[in-house]
């Protein structure tokens, strides 16, 4: 069979806006964690996902889905207001969407 390279999923490339939103989602999420005095491997097993996820994330350089964004800011026992507050208006339809996962 003949593949179609117009079909294929290309992973969309980050821009300097997107990188800059994740170093600020991962600051974020680090200082939560460091505050509530969690370590990686606590937080990663009360969020369900690896250690090493969390490491690169924190890092901004990994674009976690909502949902695994939603189980990090459950486990960190934190608000979407307080998570998001300062970059609310970046993040704006996603808070809606995780605020949605909430109800």
């Amino acid at each position: 069979m003949e593949s179609n390279k117009s079909t294929r999923i290309r992973p969309i490339p980050y821009d300097k806006e997107d990188k800059e939103l994740l170093k600020e989602l991962g600051k974020k999420i680090n200082r939560l964690r460091v505050e509530k005095k969690l370590t990686q491997n606590e937080l990663a097993n009360m969020a369900g996902v690896h250690k090493n996820f969390i490491c690169i994330i924190e890092n901004g350089v990994q674009n976690p889905s909502l949902l695994s964004l939603y189980h990090i800011i459950r486990a960190l026992d934190t608000s979407l207001y307080e998570f998001f507050g300062g970059i609310y208006g970046k993040w704006k339809s996603v808070v809606y969407v995780l605020w949605r996962m909430q109800t």
